[in-house]
């Protein structure tokens, strides 16, 4: 059976070659981004969703019931998320 792992910020360079590479080594991966294209070869499976939004941390949740490992490669890239306390702290609240 093949292992399933989930890269959050799927429509990014690293992690669209992430998921390439992964899905050439057999792995599923599910790509999730605010603005992945359901038909990006870099994965198996997308999904859109935006970490800063309640319900899609839900569908998140639900997601990662089946999933075997995590990149966490999203980033919020606007100017005032550049306080770097204050982004990690949001990286690390969101999987409590």
């Amino acid at each position: 059976m093949n292992k399933t792992v989930l890269i959050t910020g799927a429509s990014g360079t690293v992690a669209r070659a992430a998921g390439k590479h992964l899905c050439e080594e057999g792995f599923r991966v599910i790509g999730t981004s605010r603005s992945v294209s359901d038909d990006n070869p870099s994965y198996t499976d997308t999904f859109r969703l935006d970490l800063l939004k309640d319900d899609d941390i839900e569908d998140l949740e639900e997601v990662l019931k089946e999933v075997d490992a995590v990149f966490h490669l999203a980033w919020n890239t606007a100017e005032e998320n550049f306080d770097t306390h204050k982004a990690w702290k949001g990286n690390l609240e969101m999987y409590k």
